[in-house]
């Protein structure tokens, strides 16, 4: 009978044969490269550009479906496209599945002065039962304007981001100045931690804080305070995950949180995975939990990590390795939508370039190439779905550089 992490890895692991893009034969294509629309390709657009509203660049993207609407949220990097450059974080939204978005509005930040604010991160939260709240955006994010402490926050909206609250103090200690994933935090939706009740589904979360509120509607009219909407009934367990090593003197992990009240509060869990990094949860079909993780090639295969859960992400087992699902070091997008789990990243060992989608299906889960997206310079990106149920993704790529838009697709459901 095969080990407990041999039947993860059959689960996780790829069938097919990764292939290591040649760098040169890919920038050389770049030029003339588009996210073309294919049979599995429905819909392309560009989000965000560089120099785009006097901002350096956009990056590290999270991504909201809510309402019928869906939101894309970024840091957008002032003085330089540096990682410690002063951020703000903004979004747009879309009305048509992400044929077209709307002009870019902020939510944290001013564009200008020192003000750093980083990763945002959200988590969609369906509430049985509350007139009040029945769907609530949870966006967090880390002041990192200081050198130390470093703050987690939070920022969420009961009316699709008409409105949104104030900025709440998130405690995730002892990992205090985490950064979020990046990606999205997720809802669980199997027992015994899903909710009690059944209640109208929503898409994959976004939506970032900010010092003050930001809508239509006057202050005094702003959302309450969310312990006060929580406690009216119990939630899902929504959990999160992130790598606690991107600030001085703090040592690299992998760390999972979790909350069953809404997030008015969180606990950690006691599994840390030492020297990886950034990291996307997802509940697979039998409530099984993994946790995808970047890591610094700790392993020949050049490849991604991951961990397995049965308790809810209370505690983990692993790390185990995905050998076909290579990666240049870099974050990565997963999501489980309908019958598939889709997983995207630079598909190469070595450098960033050639975003593609991989899918794994209920009935094989093995993970086979679905789509190439673009061939040329791409880094981070983020998995969603759109209003029509398409799973969809939202990758930074350009020409020269993996920085100079992030660019949105819509795809073919894979079954």
């Amino acid at each position: 009978m095969a080990t407990l992490a041999q039947q993860a890895l059959l689960l996780l692991a790829v069938a097919a044969v990764a292939v290591v893009v040649d760098v040169t034969a890919t920038t050389t294509a770049t030029a003339a490269a588009t996210a073309a629309v294919t049979g599995v390709v429905r819909r392309a657009s560009t989000v965000f550009r560089a120099g785009e509203a006097s901002y350096s660049c956009f990056r590290v993207p999270t991504i909201a479906t809510v309402d019928g609407a869906m939101l894309v949220f970024a840091e957008a990097r002032r003085t330089s496209c540096a990682d410690q450059s002063p951020k703000d974080i903004v979004y747009k939204r879309s009305h048509d599945n992400g044929t077209t978005w709307s002009e870019l509005a902020r939510l944290v930040g001013n564009h200008k002065g020192n003000h750093t604010y980083r990763n945002p991160y959200a988590t969609v939260v369906s509430q049985p039962g509350s007139a009040a709240c029945a769907t609530k955006l949870v966006v967090g994010f880390v002041n990192s304007t200081l050198p130390e402490p470093w703050i987690n926050q939070h920022r969420w909206s009961c009316n699709g981001g008409k409105t949104w609250s104030s900025i709440e103090r998130v405690n995730l200690a002892p990992w205090e100045g985490v950064l979020a994933g990046p990606g999205t935090g997720i809802q669980l939706s199997t027992p015994p931690h899903a909710a009690l009740a059944t209640a109208p589904r929503s898409a994959g979360g976004v939506v970032p804080p900010s010092s003050a509120a930001v809508g239509d509607e006057p202050e005094s009219k702003q959302q309450q305070p969310l312990h006060s909407l929580q406690r009216q009934q119990r939630a899902a367990r929504i959990l999160g995950c992130g790598a606690t090593g991107y600030h001085a003197g703090h040592s690299m992990n992998a760390v999972v949180w979790y909350s069953d009240d809404g997030g008015v509060t969180f606990n950690v869990s006691s599994s840390v995975f030492a020297q990886m990094q950034e990291c996307q949860v997802v509940q697979l079909w039998n409530g099984t939990l993994v946790l995808n993780m970047r890591n610094s090639h700790l392993n020949a295969c050049r490849c991604r990590a991951y961990a397995l859960s049965h308790d809810g992400g209370v505690t983990w087992e692993g790390p185990y390795w995905a050998p076909q699902l290579i990666e240049p070091v870099c974050s990565a997008g997963l999501i489980r939508l309908g019958g598939a789990l889709y997983f995207s990243n630079p598909h190469s060992a070595s450098h960033r370039v050639n975003m593609t989608v991989q899918v794994a299906t209920s009935d094989d889960m093995r993970w086979h190439v679905y789509q190439q997206l673009w061939p040329g310079p791409a880094a981070y990106s983020v998995m969603g779905h759109t209003p029509a149920s398409e799973p969809c993704i939202v990758y930074e790529r350009g020409s020269s550089s993996p920085y100079e838009e992030l660019a949105f697709a819509a795809l073919a459901p894979a079954n």
